[in-house]
């Protein structure tokens, strides 16, 4: 099993919240396109 530090997790998050916000981004332009 493969242990994971706590330094590696907050590393996943803040690209996780990288992506959330890049999603965001997209979902917004989209919204646009539908209307």
């Amino acid at each position: 099993m493969n242990t994971i530090t706590k330094e590696q997790i907050k590393e996943l998050e803040a690209k996780l919240e990288e992506n959330k916000k890049r999603i965001n981004e997209l979902i917004k332009k989209f919204d646009v396109y539908k209307i």
